[in-house]
């Protein structure tokens, strides 16, 4: 069901097996966070639905009155301000499709990826900032328009770093750890040190070498036997 993968750089493998190997080295990029800003639904057409309705039926309604307000969502703009001192570090990758993750408060833990598909030529003057647009897919229609959001753009490094699957690392009142394969089915819990995070990998800095199998779709199932485990333990005593 596992399987190894060679250690080398690039992109971290998806993996929808139950086990899958521990990812190659990642390369780790620099981070930039950008200010909240607000969700707008990108103009897509079909699929609309409405929003929001002004009128009521017998409502008598102006020429110039907006009645109806109707959008997609299932395609959104993520709207964020770059600050002036993180904008050269962006431009100096723009021929890269930059990656970012959007989190809001409602859904917390959840990172919702998107990728940069404009950056304004125009600064505002009053608040020394630039406009930054991602692009995100919401196919469940969770975030709305008029959402605030927070956005993190990942830019391409030179470091390595040995990476997992985020799936692949829980924790445990408040101590990270993976589930290592240690023959066949078996597997054991191990508690490991976090480093950087990206869309879909997390940096390990300590408790996991290069190849190791770890489980990852599974985890979850293996973490909530441990906690069932120790529930029991804890009544038995």
């Amino acid at each position: 069901m596992g399987h190894q993968s060679p250690q080398n750089r690039g992109e971290g493998d998806g993996q929808a097996d139950v086990v899958a190997a521990a990812p190659p080295r990642h390369d780790l990029g620099d981070g930039v966070d950008v200010p909240l800003h607000e969700v707008a639904p990108e103009p897509v057409a079909h699929r609309e639905r409405t929003l929001e309705m002004h009128a009521v039926p017998g409502e008598l309604v102006r020429p110039d009155e907006a009645i109806l307000t109707v959008g997609d969502l299932s395609d959104l703009w993520i709207l964020a301000d770059l600050y002036e001192d993180q904008l050269g570090r962006v431009l100096a990758h723009q021929k890269v499709a930059l990656k970012a993750g959007v989190s809001a408060k409602a859904f917390p833990g959840e990172v919702f990826p998107g990728s940069v598909d404009f950056i304004a030529p125009t600064m505002d003057e009053r608040t020394r900032t630039v406009k930054v647009r991602i692009a995100v897919k919401n196919p469940e229609g969770k975030l709305r328009a008029g959402m605030f959001a927070a956005v993190q753009l990942y830019l391409p490094g030179e470091a390595e770093g040995l990476t997992a699957p985020r799936a692949a690392v829980l924790s445990d009142e408040g101590r990270a750890f993976v589930f290592v394969r240690i023959k066949g089915e078996f597997f054991m819990r191990r508690p490991v040190e976090t480093g950087r995070s990206g869309l879909d990998w997390i940096e390990i800095t300590k408790g996991l070498a290069g190849g190791e199998t770890v489980a990852t779709d599974g985890a979850f199932l293996l973490k909530s036997d441990v906690l069932r485990s120790k529930m029991g333990a804890g009544c038995a005593d």
